[in-house]
């Protein structure tokens, strides 16, 4: 760096080169922070500047429902060979 300044800056939305890294932090070289694109966006939501928070809600499927639903709807269809879903159907205890 030339000039009077004390410190320089370089900020990108991606990543730096092994090469841009090491001539930052090489000895004897003019002080640089480099700032990537993970350091920016987690410097932007602590700062919350240009973004914003969502929260979303997220699912998953209630298996017992359907299984129950499943139960009361093929009920009428028991069969001897299967004495689990008769049990279901019944309230029956083995």
């Amino acid at each position: 760096m030339q000039g009077r300044a004390d410190k320089g800056l370089f900020i990108t939305t991606r990543s730096f080169t092994r090469d841009a890294v090491k001539e930052a932090t090489r000895d004897g070289a003019s002080l640089i922070d480099l700032i990537d694109g993970e350091q920016l966006i987690d410097m932007l939501k602590e700062l919350e500047l240009g973004v914003r928070e969502i929260i979303r809600k997220d699912y998953e499927v209630d298996k017992t429902w359907y299984e129950k639903i499943w139960v009361i709807h093929n009920c009428s269809e028991l069969s001897s060979y299967n004495m689990v879903f008769a049990q279901e159907c019944t309230g029956a205890q083995s």
